[in-house]
């Protein structure tokens, strides 16, 4: 019988060393494997090289990894088990009755692998009766630890593989999942997209100090401040064309001249305020200073109005229209019928002519404010007088297809007033060819930069107002002449001093020039300045008003000292 299990027991024993290695590797290899599919083929062939250098569990291992293939692993995987702790606790039962000698052996090879263990090794020969106490040294230094340390080493594997499949999954369902809510609309699938929102200062509007901010609603105040709030956070952003104050300047003086209207002050401050907005995104300045439009202005400001929570918890009617009367501002005419309702359309022009004339009323006041801090009569003329030598005179040199602007007789010049207009402009600083620009929205007999150049002109002496007997007013001195054949209109007449005659070119115009009258056949001035707001009656609020007592931040910044 011993013959017999001494025979048996070192192939049972390999058997045992696989299972124990099946035991470490194999949960791990199956749950890799079963989790993500994937793997499995490139998983394969490292499992079986590991298992071939240990020349144990290559049956087990790749068996393990094709059972995670099959459909039907779960019952297999069962079985397996099964089969796997009948053959481990087999083999135990087969070593443990082994004879004496292959247990002393095991110790002796114990002893030489690890010869730091406390144990010492029987002399001799084994006994029969020396035998358990061999098993048991041979158990308590070699089997418990491993089977410990296969334990220890498949709970920490387990551990990995749940943790990845368990982040995978979550990862799984997060997609599958809705995620975002905007406004009361939700996703079912996906991430819900949400528009992104600009920077934006707390700011509080409170109708205690001034009685027209108590005409307004709570809904129309609350994103009032949201509006000033969002501009109050872009301290730089540009404010306008010849507008030298900071934009939320600007809007304050908007806003307060909007509030004194007489039908509907919060949605028309609301609307001329909103319209500013634009200019967050719209304009970028450039490497030379000067501010370009990127973008279209009106929809750049009904895209940012349309983010804010305060304007959707406006009415339906007012929502529609506030939103119409700022994207459509410069073309009120293609404001159209949302959903067929003739009111939008109604309601949006009647809330844009207020903040039109609104607009138009302060611009005029700070474009005034900024040439009052300029010495514009010397600045017009030292741009006209660097402008001369680039207009392009009639002569016998001008280059075929280049039109002539001006002609020169001697020492008198005459100009065409629109051309010279654009081409002194675009010498000046830009803050002050901003504020000297027309109002489009405005008709005017003479364009502000002209009724300046020609008080500048006049101030020298180089204007030209009597012509035989006919005499005019500075303020009206533009000419019709006849060149030629041709008939011009709105021409500007001066002499210039000797001093500046090198400015001219040398010949003088190859036709003959004759004035044939005034432009203006009466002095009287039959245009409108267009600064009247049909706003409303005069009421006690002014900018300051909103800067001062009624805007102020509801949480005091860190930085501010109180």
């Amino acid at each position: 019988m011993s013959n017999i299990i001494a025979t048996v027991l070192p192939k049972v024993n390999g058997h045992l060393c696989g299972a124990i290695y099946t035991g470490i590797l194999g949960p791990v290899t199956y749950c890799i494997a079963s989790r993500f599919r994937k793997l499995s083929g490139p998983l394969l062939p490292v499992v079986e090289r590991v298992a071939h250098a240990t020349h144990k569990g290559v049956f087990y291992t790749s068996f393990l990894i094709r059972l995670s293939e099959s459909p039907m692993r779960p019952k297999l995987l069962k079985s397996f088990i099964v089969v796997l702790m009948f053959w481990m606790l087999a083999t135990t039962m087969y070593w443990s009755l082994a004879t004496p000698d292959i247990n002393l052996k095991a110790l002796k090879t114990l002893k030489e692998l690890l010869p730091f263990l406390p144990f010492t090794v029987p002399q001799g020969d084994a006994s029969i009766l020396g035998s358990l106490a061999v098993q048991l040294k041979v158990i308590g230094y070699w089997t418990a630890p491993v089977l410990v340390l296969a334990l220890v080493s498949g709970g920490i594997g387990y551990g990995l593989v749940w943790r990845m499949a368990h982040r995978t999954s979550q990862e799984r369902t997060d997609r599958e999942t809705g995620n975002g809510n905007f406004r009361g609309v939700t996703l079912t699938l996906g991430v819900l997209p949400t528009p992104k929102q600009l920077p934006r200062d707390d700011i509080d509007l409170g109708a205690d100090d001034n009685e027209m901010l108590g005409r307004i609603t709570e809904k129309e105040r609350r994103l009032l401040c949201d509006i000033l709030g969002t501009i109050s956070a872009a301290p730089n952003a540009y404010p306008g064309e010849g507008i030298t104050v900071p934009l939320l300047d600007h809007t304050l003086n908007l806003t307060a001249k909007a509030l004194t209207a007489r039908r509907n002050p919060g949605l028309s401050a609301i609307v001329a305020a909103a319209h500013e907005l634009g200019k967050l995104t719209a304009y970028r300045k450039g490497e030379n200073g000067e501010w370009s439009a990127t973008k279209p202005h009106d929809r750049e400001a009904s895209r940012i109005l349309g983010t804010l929570d305060s304007w959707a918890a406006l009415p339906q009617l007012d929502r529609d229209s506030v939103l119409m009367a700022v994207k459509f501002h410069s073309n009120a005419r293609s404001i159209p019928d949302l959903n067929g309702d003739p009111n939008v359309y109604r309601f949006a022009r009647e809330l844009l002519t207020v903040a039109d004339d609104v607009q138009a009323e302060a611009v005029i006041e700070e474009k005034q404010r900024t040439l009052e801090k300029t010495e514009l009569p010397d600045v017009i003329f030292e741009s006209f007088v660097r402008a001369l030598p680039s207009l392009s005179f009639q002569s016998s040199g001008l280059p075929k297809g280049v039109q002539a602007v001006a002609w020169k007789v001697g020492g008198r010049v005459y100009m065409l007033e629109i051309k010279l207009r654009e081409t002194v402009l675009a010498k000046m600083p830009a803050d002050v060819r901003g504020a000297l620009l027309p109002n489009p929205k405005e008709r005017q007999r003479v364009q502000p930069f002209t009724q300046e150049l020609l008080k500048a002109l006049e101030a020298r002496g180089w204007l030209v107002r009597k012509i035989d007997d006919t005499k005019i007013e500075a303020k009206d001195a533009l000419w019709n002449i006849k060149a030629g054949k041709l008939d011009f209109k709105g021409v500007i007449v001066i002499d210039v001093p000797k001093d500046f005659l090198g400015q001219l070119p040398s010949e003088d115009s190859m036709y003959e020039v004759a004035v044939t009258g005034p432009l203006f056949t009466s002095s009287s001035n039959h245009g409108h300045n267009g600064s009247g707001s049909s706003a409303g009656a005069p009421m006690g609020l002014s900018k300051n008003d909103l800067m001062g007592s009624v805007l102020k931040p509801s949480t005091p910044k860190p930085d501010e000292s109180v």
